[in-house]
Parts: structure tokens; sequence; C-alpha cells
């Protein structure tokens, strides 16, 4: 015995007898004399650390060794003889060697008795818990296995007793390794192997309970709903401590922990309603503590930036999993209910809007985890859909949803989620596995996705639309020709309705409404195969006799117009230019027959008309207010994609612009305001105008200027007036000596618009004589100010969006013209919402420039006209080269709009499978490109730009092309038109169109096309890792391609999920590495 043994306390009789009866020959007692001796030591032993004082550590190991042998021999025995398992059931040993276990675990009495020792102390104190952990795992459990196996209500035997004592010590255990009880600062306590074989041992021992007794054990609260509920408060707790620990092993702890919660509930599903609360809890925390650890990671710690990627990639995504089968176990539709309810009363909570985006990206994970989820819980999750599309126009998240990945975060969930329901649907009528009542209930699920969808597209906000325009748009490129078809047809009749509610108000600006629904149409439209969209456009000329008297058929033909020019103008075609010319043919002709008429009215009603044709003359002026409105739409098709097709349209749209500039005349002579702002509208888009045409507008433009609701729409005139090709200074110097700050502000506006596009010349002939020295022909000090203000002001390089430049001008003029400001910011808008008034994003050209600089005071003055000291004829001969470079590059330009346009019409068909059509416009495209390289190489310039997009976007198709064809990356060699720079950008984009191609075909649960997928992907990605990208388009697609390789890799990992089933079983649990005597592979 050692000089500490010796000071130590005598050993008590009873556990030096039982030492002496398990040290002697164990083959001689029977089992229950056996169990009897373990109890006796087990007391014994506990009662000697309880009592204090220095310990005989040498005795207190060999009464342990003791016990492991006395009771490695009666299950020995117990085994070789089942009919003696009475024995087992008898008695208090099972509790007396659960106590000293926990003792010799936990107890700081023990923990002290061997760290007082300096010699090997701890390495012994390590030695009694193995001896522990190793006898409760494969003696004692074992063995209480066994005998409850054979247990029912007249045996008499119950758990309850050892369950409760191996709970509690569950508890201990974690509440020390998971850092919260003080004592885990001890050497040896914080286990990790402990920890595993406990709560696997009270996993097991709880399916070992016959179900006739486990309603008792639940009354008594020992069931397994209360083994799940401590582990979900225990993942909780260890989340909430993340950042305050900062401890790379919380994380490996609570991997455990919620493949140990998943362990509990698939072995009770019956107490998976009764955890919900506490599983839904877990990802809200998570989510939670993730912007803390982002505070900290942003401090520069290391282990906050390790804890926050373990919770983001590991616990997360296991969080949710916990939550798919709770709702996978719950069977009653009211308890569905409550549940997800319960979730959605998160999303509303609108003092606390940091839970509420908590609970919404829990609300996304939960949406992208539905191909795990039985139909009857897929079926209720609809709700969360509206919910998440609720929340967007919502107070509780609009601010984190400023963030663009959160945006595309719901709009990735919520195509997910449509995606599963659709595909449920589709493949449910031949699915055996279903029964009837769940092949009906997947058909209702998909009609109720749908009405979400709709329902949501009219709420107008822009968040909103952001969002369904990105689903519709995938939707298309994944979905059947029936259901694109009807969806397209839905939603033009939402938009007709729009439109005619509208034009029965009158004539005004577009309702946010109307332009919601035509941009999700737009989106929708422009994704959809060339045949639909075909198809789609050909019902024009159909329905033009029913529109001719009919201002809300005027209107719904307008909005049509609307739609084509988006379509077309976003793919840089013109497949509907035919249809359109026509309908431009017979509203000029009914233009033509209703403008006299209506003049006529008008001027009889001022000559002192009776009031009995006021209603009637309202309705008149209604429809062809309608009527301009639907020319513009068509005329502003023609400026989107670039004119119409042969001289006869041409001719048309001169004829129309001459028109409708005398019908402005008259409109501006008697007050027809009403009439006016359409006008204008339409003169914005149409070619520019004749001599004697501008001659008659100038009065006119002189009137409506007067009119702040009409000021705006002169400006947009500019544009117009600058590609006019004669010299126009009277129209512009009638807008610059407009009296009052608005208009002059406006007028400012128009000149400069004229300056930027216009020669030189011209601008200085625009200049206002009043506004200029007469003898030298300079800027007075006046213009130079306005020029100097203007340009400070609103035609800045980088100047930011639209509504930020009306708010601009508004304040700067609040004090003098407050009331016009507010007209002209509503003007304004509709105008930008039209896409007829653009920001300018670039400074001034030269021209202008030049002009400024020539008017400033200079002492030595000279003559900008005519001086000796210059060759004028070098002069002329740099303008024809510039003139021929904008010609050529006028070219380049719309060439390249057709390559692209043939290029996403082949990434199209390869989507749907024809082959034959894609290499057709491949082709094309690459003839294209070809006959552009001449131009090309001579302009070196003319290359960045509208030409290396389309480069990048063939070089796209054939990268898609080949992977379908030979599943391959492409090389550059392949590509022989792309440069480097293009070939890697149309790389970037080809990874988008793999990522929605692997998204297609896992819905038809195709894993190895996604794998492939994704591994390309991911090879992609380890190939750029080499190259130094600055900023630059290069740089943005290189981030978007690991958004890609994350949703590849999420989809990948919930097909797996969908192949494998939800619940691991307990035996193949990997144990989490760390703590500081983790042993690793303990099982119960």
């Amino acid at each position: 015995m050692t000089a500490v043994a010796a000071e130590a306390r005598q050993p008590p009789l009873a556990l030096v007898q039982a030492l002496e009866q398990l040290s002697g020959p164990l083959d001689q007692l029977d089992t229950t004399a056996q169990l009897q001796a373990v109890e006796d030591a087990c007391t014994a032993l506990v009662a000697l650390v309880e009592g204090g004082g220095r310990l005989p550590t040498d005795l207190l190991e060999n009464a342990l060794e003791a016990v492991a042998r006395g009771l490695a021999a009666a299950r020995q025995q117990l085994e070789a003889a089942a009919s003696q398992l009475a024995a087992a059931r008898q008695g208090g040993w099972a509790c007396a060697l659960l106590a000293a276990a926990d003792t010799c675990m936990h107890s700081d009495a023990w923990h002290a008795a061997w760290h007082a020792d300096a010699g090997g102390g701890a390495q012994a104190y390590k030695r009694t818990v193995e001896l522990a952990r190793d006898m409760l795992r494969q003696d004692l459990l074992p063995l209480l296995a066994d005998a409850s196996a054979q247990q029912d209500a007249a045996t008499g035997f119950c758990l309850a007793q050892q369950y409760r004592a191996l709970l509690t010590m569950g508890r201990t255990a974690a509440e020390i390794v998971g850092m919260r009880d003080p004592r885990h600062r001890r050497p040896g306590l914080r286990n990790f192997s402990v920890l595993n074989v406990l709560w696997n041992g009270i996993q097991k021992l709880w399916t070992c309970v016959p179900q006739e007794v486990r309603a008792d054990m639940e009354r008594q609260g020992l069931g397994g709903a209360e083994a799940a509920g401590a582990v979900l408060g225990f993942i909780r707790r260890d989340i909430r401590a993340c950042h305050t620990l900062l401890d790379p092993g919380v994380g490996k702890l609570l991997q455990y922990w919620v493949q140990k919660a998943r362990a509990v509930l698939g072995s009770l599903p019956g107490a998976a309603p009764a955890c919900w609360s506490g599983a839904l809890e877990v990802p809200l925390a998570a989510h939670q503590e993730l912007a803390l650890l982002a505070a900290a990671a942003g401090g520069g710690s290391s282990n906050a930036a390790a804890l926050g990627e373990a919770l983001r990639e590991q616990l997360l995504p296991r969080a949710v999993q916990l939550l798919v089968a709770c709702l996978s176990a719950t069977t009653a539709e009211d308890k569905l209910r409550v549940m997800l309810d319960e979730l959605r009363m998160r999303l509303g909570a609108g003092e606390q809007s940091s839970q509420a985006v908590h609970a919404l990206r829990t609300m996304l994970h939960l949406l992208h985890s539905s191909p795990c989820m039985p139909p009857l819980a897929r079926h209720h999750c609809v709700a969360l859909l509206g919910s998440v599309l609720d929340a967007l126009p919502g107070p509780c998240a609009a601010a984190a949803l400023q963030s663009a990945q959160l945006r595309e975060a719901v709009a990735d969930a919520a195509l997910a989620f449509l995606a599963t329901c659709c595909h449920a649907a589709a493949t449910a009528p031949s699915d055996e596995a279903l029964t009837p009542c769940e092949r009906q209930l997947a058909a209702q699920t998909w009609e109720r996705c749908q009405q979400q969808l709709f329902l949501h597209a009219l709420q107008p906000h822009p968040l909103t639309a952001h969002v369904l325009g990105c689903v519709w748009a995938d939707l298309a490129a994944a979905s059947s020709e029936a259901l694109l078809k009807s969806h397209i047809s839905a939603l033009h009749d939402l938009l007709h309705v729009a439109a005619a509610a509208g034009a029965a108000a009158g004539h005004g600006p577009p309702s946010p409404l109307y332009s919601q629904l035509l941009g999700l149409l737009a989106c929708l439209l422009a994704a959809a195969p060339a045949p639909t969209q075909d198809a789609f456009f050909a019902h024009f000329l159909q329905a033009l006799g029913k529109m001719r008297d009919d201002p809300c058929q005027l209107a719904c033909l307008a909005a049509d117009l609307r739609l084509v020019a988006l379509v077309d103008g976003a793919s840089g075609s013109a497949a509907a230019a035919p249809q359109v010319q026509g309908v431009l043919a017979a509203l000029f002709r009914w233009l033509t027959e209703a403008a006299p008429t209506v003049m006529k009215r008008a001027a009889s009603a001022g000559a002192g008309g009776h009031a009995a044709g006021g209603m009637a003359e309202a309705e008149t002026l209604l429809h062809l207010a309608w009527l301009l409105e639907a020319l513009h739409c068509a005329a502003a098709y023609f400026a989107a994609t670039g004119g119409p097709q042969g001289e006869e349209g041409v001719r048309l749209l001169k004829t129309t612009a001459s028109r409708i500039a005398f019908l402005l005349g008259h409109a501006a002579q008697r007050g027809m305001h009403s009439l006016a702002g359409p006008c204008l509208a339409v003169l914005a888009v149409l070619p520019p105008l004749e001599a004697g045409d501008l001659e008659q507008l100038v009065p006119a433009l002189a009137a409506c200027q007067q009119q702040p609701e009409l000021a705006a729409a002169v400006t947009g005139l500019a544009p117009s007036l600058a590609r006019c090709p004669t010299p126009h200074a009277h129209v512009l110097q009638a807008l610059l000596l407009q009296e009052g700050p608005l208009l002059q502000h406006l007028g400012m506006e128009a000149f400069c618009r004229y300056a930027q596009t216009c020669p030189p010349e011209n601008v200085v002939l625009a200049v206002p004589p009043a506004l200029k020295d007469p003898a030298t022909g300079a800027l007075l000090d006046r213009m130079v100010s306005l020029l100097t203000q203007y340009t400070q002001r609103s035609v800045t390089e980088g100047s930011g969006p639209a509504e930020a430049e009306v708010a601009g001008w508004a304040a700067a003029l609040r004090q003098e013209a407050l009331g016009a400001a507010g007209a002209l910011r509503r003007a304004l808008e509709a105008l930008r919402s039209l896409g007829l008034l653009q920001v300018r994003a670039r400074p001034l050209t030269a021209s202008l420039g030049g002009l400024l600089m020539a008017s400033r005071p200079n002492k030595r003055q000279r003559s900008v006209v005519t001086c000796s000291m210059i060759d004028n004829s070098d002069f002329e001969r740099i303008d024809a080269q510039l003139r021929a470079y904008d010609e050529k590059r006028e070219t380049v330009i719309k060439r390249s709009r057709d390559i692209q346009k043939l290029s996403k019409q082949a990434i199209f068909s390869l989507h749907r499978g024809a082959a034959e059509e894609a290499d057709q416009r491949l082709a094309a495209a690459k003839k294209a490109a070809e006959e552009l390289l001449p131009t090309i190489k001579e302009n070196p310039p003319l290359r960045q730009g509208s030409y290396s997009n389309a480069i990048e976007e063939y070089a796209e198709g054939l990268a898609f092309k080949v992977y379908l064809n030979e599943g391959r990356l492409i090389t550059q060699g392949e590509v022989e038109l792309a440069e480097v720079e293009e070939y890697l950008g149309g790389v970037l984009d080809f990874t988008g169109e793999l990522g929605r191609l692997a998204i297609a075909q896992a819905t038809k649960r195709d894993e190895a096309a996604v794998q492939k997928a994704r591994d390309l992907t991911e090879g992609i990605m380890g190939q750029f890792l080499q190259f130094d990208l600055r900023n630059g388009s290069l740089r943005k697609k290189y981030d978007a391609l690991k958004y890609t390789l994350k949703k590849l890799e999420n989809t990948l990992y919930e097909l797996s999920l969908t192949k494998a089933g939800l619940v691991a079983k307990p035996e193949d649990e990997p144990e989490p590495a760390g703590g500081d005597a983790a042993a690793g592979g303990d099982e119960a």
C-alpha cells in the first residue's frame, strides 16, 4: 500500500466481505449469489466515496475490477441458461451498479482521490473510467435488455428505476461535455466515449421495453419523448454557447446530438408531435447564433469561422432532417396543421424581426427538403410556401431581403418545392406504391401550389415580382409544354383583366399590378421555347375586329404589344415583327378615321356645344387616347427590336409620325391635354420628323411645356430630335427659353440629350441667341451656369438609379416649384416603367464638354468658327472615319444580337432534347460570327462589348452540346472563334445550364446525372481556383459558379436521403471526436 493509501480511511467491512466473495471461485456461486455480491460491493463502494476523507485508490481500483469480473461471470451464466433470467429481474443489483458507475464517472470525490497522487494517478483514474464504461456497455446494458425483452405486465419486472438512473447519468455527462457544468475543466471528466455509451444505452434500453409497459413509463416521465426532449434541449443550449465558448469541439458535439435525436425519434415515431416545438427551436437558434459568430469571425476569430461553417454545413441540414422526420411521423392532419402553424406564427412576429428572419430561413430549408416528405406532409407545407411569399413585402424580413443571396435562396426554395410537387403530381397516376388517396392528394397539392403562384402574382411588390419571375422562368425551362401553355394562358388572362380595369377607370399610367403581371408573363415567355412564343404571338391579328370601338380591348392590345416588346427585346430578336406591323397598320387606319371626328366634336364643344354631348365626347376622347396608347406600344416594339421589316414598314412609321404630329398640334391648340400626352409618347419612339412637321411641332411644344404633367413627355422627345437629319435649333431654343426653374431644368434635360448624340455644330446652333455673346458666339454666364449645374447634378458618371435621380431633382426644386416637381416625378416614373426615359450612366460627350470649355472666360479670346491655322480638310477626313466606324459598330451590334439570340435558342432546344434544331442554330450563329470577323480584325476595339458577349453565349451553347453528347468539357481549341476570356466566360455560363439540367434530372430521381453534373462543376471550380480573377465580369460569373456548386451538392444530398431513408441506425452512428478522453466507436 502506498503512503497515500496508508493515510486513507479503512475500508468498511461490507466492502471487504463482498470483495472476498468476488475474489473467490465464481463458478461455485449461483447467479443470484453473484449478483448479490455485486450489489453489496457497489453499495459499499458508493458509501466509502460519499463518506469523504482520503480514499484508498488501490482499494477503489481493486473493488471496481472485482465488480466487473463478478458481473461478467453472472452474464455468462445467464446467457448459458436463459431460464435463469428471472434472477436478473430480482433485487437492486442493477441500480447499485449504476450508482457505482455514476460515482466512478462523475463523482468529485472519486476524481480528487486519483488526481491527488502526483505519480500515475491521472492514468489510473482514466483506467477506472474506461473500466466502468466497458462494464456498462458490455455487461450491464445487454443484460438488462435481455431481461426486459421477456418482461410483460404479469412478470412484475419494470425498468423504471434503472432507466431513470441511466437517464440521470446521461444528463450529467451531457452537461459536463457541453461545458455547462463546472466540472468540465477537470481532466478526464469531459469524456465523449462515456457520453456515447450512456445515450446509446438509453436509446437501446427504451427500444427493449414492451409496448404494453411503455404507457406506464411514459406516465412516470420516463418515455422516449422525455429522452428526445432532453437531447433537443442539449442541442439548443450547446448552440447558444457557441459564440461564448468558441471551442471547435462544440461543433462536433452538436453533430452527435442531432444524430442521437434522429435515432431516438426514429425509435419512437409517436413522440414526433410532442418533440416538434423542441426540434423547431434548433434551426432557429442556429440561425441566430450564425449571426453572432459572423460578427466574431469578422473580428478575426478563426474558431468562430470554423464553428459558423459547422453550423451552416453540418448542423442545419441535419436539424431540418429532424423537422422532416417529425412531419413524416405525424399522420393526423390536425396535428400537422398545428405544428406548421407554430412555425408560420414565428414568421409573423412583427416585433421581433430577427426571429422572423430566422423563421423564414427555416421555412426555406423545409421547402428544399420537400422530396423527403410523404404526400400528406408535403400537402400541408403548401401553406409554408404561401407564408414565404407573403413575407416578401412584409416589414419583418424587408431588411434581410435586401440581400441578393437571401432573395435567390427564396426563389430556389420555392422552385425546389414546386418542382417536387409538380413531379409528384405527374408521376402519381403510374406509381403503384401510392394509395388512391395519396394519388389524389398529390394532384391537390400541385393545384394548391399553382393557386399560391397566381394569388401572389396579384399582390404587386418588387421582391415578389423578382422571386416569382425567377420561379416562372425556371419552371418554363423544366416544365412540360401543356403546363407551360396553361400558365401562360392564365397569366395572360390576368393581365387583360388588369389592363381592362385600368381602361375603365380612364387613361393614366399603368397600375403596379399591371406592371407586375406584365413582367411575370414576359419572364415566362422569354424562357419558353420558340414554338410556344410563336403560337402566343399569332393571336394578334385574329382579335383586331373586336378592338376598334372598345377602349378596354384596346388597352388589352396595348398590354400584348408591350409584352411582345419585352420578350423580343430581351432576346434581341424580332420574331413577332410581321404581326406587330400588321397591328400598326390597322391602328393607323383607325386613327386616320377617328381623329378628324374627334377634333370636329372638340371644336364644336368649344364653340358652345350643349352639355348633353359631354358624356359621348369623353368616351370618344378616351377611345382615342387608348388608340394612341396601342400605337405607342407598337412603335416602341420596333424601337426596341431594330425597326420594321421592308420599305413598307419604314414608310408606315414615318406616315404615322407625321399624322401624330398633326394631331398633337391640334390637341395642344385646343387644350386637349388628355390627347397631347399620348401623342408626345408616340412621337418619342417613332422615326425623326420631317422639316415641315417640325415647324408645326414648335408651337405645340411651347404650349405643352406650360403643363407640368406634359413637360416630362416633351423632354422624352430629345433623343428623337437628335436623330433628325437637319439641325433643329428653334425646337430646343423653345425649351431653353422657358420661364420658371422647373421648365428650364427640363429644357436643359432635352438639350443635354441632344448634345450627346448630334454633331458639335448642331449643339452650337441649338443654343438660343439670347444666351450667346453676339460678338464672339461664346455662351453667356447664364447658359454656362445652367449647363454646369445640370452636369453636376444629373449627368455625372456612375449616376444612381432613376428613383434617386428623380428624388434629387424634386429636392433641388422644392422651394420654387413644389407642386410641379411632384407632377414631374409621377410622369417620369410612368415613362421609366415603359422604358422610354433612360438614366444616363456616362458623362457628356466631347461635343457638350467642348462647348463648356470654349465658353469659359479667357483673356485671349479666339474664334471657334474659322481659323487660318486649322486644316479643315483634315477634320473632314477624321469626321468621315468616325462616321464609317460608327456604321461598322452598328452593324456589329445588330449582328451580335442575332448570334446571341441563336445561341440562346440552341440552349433551349438542347434542354428539350431537340438536338438537330440546336445544331442548326449553332451553325447559323457560327456563320454570322465568322462574317463579322474581317470587320473585327480591322477594328479590334469593336470586339469588346456586344460581339464578345455573343461569342461567350455561343461558347456556352457549344459547351452544353458537347457535354450532352460526350459527357466532357469542351476545350478552347474547339471553340475556334473565342479568345481566352470569352472561352472562360462561356464555360462559367455553361455551369448555370448544367445546374438547370441537374435540377430537371433531380425531379426524375436521376441521381447519377446529378452526380455527374456536380463532379464536372467541382472540377471546373478547381481549375478556376488557379486564376487570379480581378473585379470584372469573369469574377462575377465565378462567384455564381460557387453558388451553383452548392446548389448541386444540396440537391445530391436530398436525393441520397430520399434513396436511403431518413433515420440512421444507432449502430451506424459515428462518435464525435474530441474531449479529453474520447475513445471513439463505443456502442451500448
